[in-house]
């Protein structure tokens, strides 16, 4: 990562100075902060949209500063993004929200796990 910031607020800039990660872990800890947007659908899936504002990209062009996760009872998670920014990571919310919330039943789901493609957006 050398070159580029490895922590950034919620708008995308970045932390800078010598107390970069102590004022990144700071805001970690504020729920209204890192919480983007979370629902329980009927079907017993948890979707989970975050603020990491620790870049997890690797091979990206761009800081991947926001998650979102699928999570379905007695599993860790079912799906994992990272996303650049939070209109990005909410539209990915979303299309798991519609995604995860078609199936009716948890038979409907444990028989899709292995099936289901990447929320990816075309670019």
């Amino acid at each position: 990562m050398i070159g580029r910031p490895l922590y950034y607020r919620r708008d995308g800039t970045p932390y800078t100075g010598k107390d970069a990660a102590l004022e990144w872990a700071s805001d970690c800890q504020k729920p209204k902060l890192k919480i983007v947007k979370q629902e329980n659908l009927a079907n017993g899936v948890r979707v989970s949209t975050v603020w990491l504002g620790l870049d997890h990209s690797f091979s990206e062009k761009r800081p991947q500063i926001f998650e979102t996760m699928v999570f379905f009872s007695g599993y860790k998670d079912e799906e994992c993004w990272h996303y650049a920014t939070e209109e990005e990571a909410i539209r990915a919310h979303k299309m798991l929200v519609k995604k995860w919330g078609a199936y009716k039943t948890a038979d409907e789901i444990l028989r899709s796990i292995k099936k289901s493609p990447p929320p990816r957006e075309k670019k």
